[in-house]
C-alpha cells in the first residue's frame, strides 16, 4: 500500500467515526418534556405542590431509564402565573424552541383553554394535573389528557350531597375565572334539575378583598339559605368561610376539588362544616404504591404530600409509562399509548376515556369538630352534625 493510499484510507476511518460519533449524539439527544404550570399568581399554591410532585417522579422515571432509543429525559419548566396569555407563549416557546413536543400543564382551565387550539394544531400532547372544565377534553382533540376528574363528576357529588341534606335554597359564590364559571354552571343546572332555587348568585375575584368577602357573606346570610356553594381557590374559600362564619351563617358550605387538607389550617374554626370533593388519595392505612409514594416525598421535601402534590406526581407517572412504550418518543406514539394506559397511580386509577377523561369520580370530604370526614354518602349522623 502506497503512502497515499494508507493516508487515504486513514482519512475515510477518521470519517467513518467522526459521522459514527455525530449519528450516537443525534440519535440519543434528550426527550424534552415540558411544563407549564402558575409558580406565581391566584394558583401558585398549587403549582408548588404539583411541581414537588412532578420532580419526584420523575427523578424515580431518570433512575430506572428505559427510554424510546436508550435516550435521557428532560424536564424544562415554564411559570405562566396563572395567565392565560403567558401559557400560550411559553407552551409556544417549548415547542418551538426548546423543541417539546410533550407537555404537563394546565393549571387551571383558564389556562389550559388558551393552550389548547396549539396543541392540536402542533399535534402536542399535554396531560394536565388538575384543569377540570368539561369542555377542555372536546376541544383537546385527543392531544389533551387530565388525571384530574372534571367539574361534571364533582358537581354531579355535591348535588347528591344537597339532595341528602333536603335543602330548597342554596346561594352561589363564583371565581370569575374560566374554572370557577364552569363549575357554577354546572351545579346550577345539577340544581335546577333537582329543583333547588338559587336565591343568590354573585362572583368574585382572587385575591378577594376582606371588604367584598364581607359584602358577599352578608348577602347570603340576608337570602336566609341553609347552604352556600362556593365555587373557588382554597384561600378565596377560606376567607369566605370566614367572613360567613363572622355574619353568623347557621349552614352548610359546599366548594370544589380545589379545597384542600389545608382549609381547616386556612380557615380555622371557620371551616366547620364545609363539604367538598377529593380525590381518593389518603396517607394513613394506605396501600403499599401510595406509601411509597408518601415515604418518598417525606425523605425529599422533609413533609406530607398532599393531594395536589399527588396529582402532580400522576400526571408524570402517566406521561413516563406512555412514553415508555413508544419506538421514538413521538406524540402521536405517546397519544396512542395514553389511550391504552391503565396503571394504579397514587390519586387511583390512571385510564383515559376516548376525549382524555380520566375515568374517576371523587368521593365527598366534611369538615366536622375540625377532622376530615371522607363519605360517598350522608348517613343520619354526618347529616345532623352538618345541619343540626
Amino acid at each position: 500500500m502506497t503512502g497515499r493510499s494508507a493516508t487515504t484510507l486513514l482519512g475515510l476511518v477518521v470519517l467513518v467515526v467522526a459521522v459514527s460519533l455525530w449519528a450516537a449524539c443525534v440519535e440519543r439527544s434528550p426527550i424534552v418534556l415540558g411544563v407549564v404550570i402558575s409558580e406565581t399568581g391566584p394558583a401558585a399554591e398549587y403549582g408548588k405542590a404539583v411541581r414537588m410532585g412532578i420532580d419526584l417522579a420523575y427523578a424515580e422515571a431518570v433512575e430506572q431509564g428505559g427510554f424510546p432509543e436508550g435516550r435521557r429525559l428532560a424536564l424544562s419548566y415554564r411559570d405562566d402565573g396563572g395567565k392565560p396569555d403567558a401559557s400560550l407563549a411559553a407552551a409556544k416557546n417549548l415547542v418551538g424552541v426548546t423543541q417539546a413536543n410533550l407537555l404537563l400543564g394546565g393549571l387551571t382551565s383558564g389556562v389550559a383553554q388558551a393552550v389548547i387550539p396549539f396543541l392540536v394544531e402542533k399535534e402536542v400532547v399535554m396531560i394536565s394535573p388538575s384543569a377540570s372544565a368539561p369542555s377542555l377534553t372536546a376541544q383537546g382533540g385527543g392531544w389533551f389528557f387530565r388525571v384530574y376528574p372534571n367539574d361534571a363528576a364533582e358537581t354531579q357529588q355535591i348535588g347528591a350531597a344537597v339532595r341528602n341534606l333536603g335543602l330548597a335554597e342554596v346561594a352561589v359564590l363564583t371565581y370569575n375565572e374560566t374554572f370557577g364559571r364552569s363549575l357554577s354552571e354546572l351545579f346550577a343546572a345539577q340544581m335546577t334539575a333537582d329543583g333547588v332555587k338559587i336565591a343568590v348568585q354573585e362572583s368574585f375575584d382572587a385575591p378577594l378583598a376582606a371588604d367584598r368577602a364581607k359584602e358577599l357573606a352578608k348577602k347570603v346570610v340576608a337570602a336566609k339559605v341553609r347552604a352556600v356553594y362556593i365555587a373557588g381557590l382554597v384561600n378565596e374559600v377560606a376567607a369566605l368561610c370566614q367572613a360567613l362564619d363572622a355574619e353568623k351563617f347557621d349552614g352548610v358550605k359546599l366548594a370544589s376539588s380545589a379545597v384542600t387538607s389545608d382549609i381547616v389550617k386556612l380557615a380555622g374554626p371557620a371551616a366547620e362544616r364545609l363539604i367538598f370533593p377529593q380525590a381518593a388519595f389518603e396517607l394513613e392505612g394506605s396501600a403499599p404504591k401510595i406509601k411509597s409514594f408518601a415515604d418518598a416525598f417525606q425523605r425529599k421535601y422533609n413533609r406530607a404530600p398532599g393531594v395536589y402534590a399527588a396529582y402532580g406526581y400522576d400526571a408524570m407517572q402517566a406521561m413516563v409509562a406512555a412514553l415508555r412504550k413508544t419506538q421514538r418518543g413521538t406524540a402521536g406514539e405517546v397519544r396512542t399509548q395514553l389511550g391504552a394506559l391503565s396503571l394504579d397511580g397514587v390519586t387511583g386509577k390512571l385510564a383515559f376515556d376516548n376525549r382524555g377523561d380520566v375515568r374517576r369520580v371523587p368521593h365527598l370530604t366534611a369538615v366536622v369538630k375540625g377532622d376530615l370526614h371522607h363519605f360517598d354518602k350522608l348517613d343520619a349522623a354526618l347529616r345532623a352534625a352538618l345541619l343540626p
